[in-house]
């Protein structure tokens, strides 16, 4: 892992420092001649399946077996990877969760993005949608600045969506949601097409921003065999390379991560008991009726 310049934590904030904090400095920066745009990725190893197992009694989703990327993160990479195709940006990507989500940090950094950090930390475990914002960007401030953060639309395991508006919230910076093609980067923003509803908008975004990737508008690509036989070194990050040094700021900074610091509590969490009804090739209009009686039956 490469030296990052030395910063000065204001701790313990709801959000970290981040590039609008010294906008000046940071325009000069992007501003420098040769200065390559920086993209980092926020992705997620989840459970292999839907319903995988929970906790009895927190009601978290248990990490502790095999998983798979997120699918939803696939597209993000491929943004990320286009921009770096186009406009030769430097791609870094960022996980949060248990030792074996590595497995998906090697897994997308194959297929061409330039370095990959991996935040795990006992402290990190039962993290909510706001813990695990908070802790990315603390991540992305330590390895930063960044011009643009790219995430996925939502997670397989969780589905809220949250993430990603989260972080760009914390940091107020500007975000588009289901993005879903790049037009252009130049003259300091970011201008892409979002899917909203039906229709597609046009959007430009001054930089640093943050985007959200629509699941159908980027088609991931393949790793070759030689970025696969390829070694790739995952960076590794605990939740005491995010706090300030200053040992009086520590416990309060800490009270900021995993199940302290996430508001979310789960009450209990089950699966829904209904009878599946597979039809073989059915007509439309055979379906429809099958859906209509469905409903009824539940209404009544």
């Amino acid at each position: 892992m490469t030296d990052a310049p030395e910063r000065t934590r204001l701790g313990p904030p709801t959000a970290p420092s981040f590039p609008n904090s010294a906008a000046d400095r940071e325009r000069d920066f992007r501003e420098a001649e040769g200065y390559r745009p920086r993209v980092a990725v926020a992705i997620k190893q989840v459970p292999p399946s839907l319903g995988g197992a929970t906790d009895p009694l927190k009601g978290f989703v248990l990490r502790t077996g095999p998983g798979r990327l997120n699918p939803h993160d696939g597209p993000a990479i491929e943004m990320a990877l286009r921009l770096k195709d186009r406009y030769g940006a430097l791609v870094d990507l960022f996980s949060m969760g248990p030792v074996q989500a590595e497995t998906a940090l090697k897994e997308a950094l194959s297929l061409g993005p330039d370095r990959a950090f991996h935040l795990t930390d006992p402290l990190l475990a039962g993290s909510d949608s706001l813990a695990t914002a908070r802790t990315l960007i603390w991540a992305m401030d330590l390895e930063g600045p960044y011009d643009i953060i790219v995430s996925g639309l939502m997670t397989s395991d969780g589905g809220t969506g949250q993430v990603g508006p989260a972080m760009a919230a914390l940091m107020d910076f500007p975000f588009a949601g289901r993005v879903s093609e790049i037009v252009s980067l130049e003259d300091g923003a970011l201008t892409v097409k979002q899917l909203y509803r039906d229709e597609l908008l046009e959007t430009r975004l001054n930089l640093p921003c943050l985007v959200t990737v629509h699941p159908d508008g980027f088609t991931p690509r393949l790793p070759t065999v030689r970025a696969r036989l390829r070694p790739r070194l995952v960076n590794r990050l605990t939740a005491s390379d995010l706090i300030a040094p200053n040992p009086d700021q520590a416990p309060a900074q800490a009270a900021l991560f995993g199940e302290r610091g996430s508001p979310t509590k789960i009450l209990r969490t089950h699966k829904p008991k209904a009878n599946d009804k597979v039809l073989a090739r059915p007509t439309p209009p055979v379906a429809a009726s099958v859906i209509i009686e469905a409903a009824l039956k539940a209404k009544s």
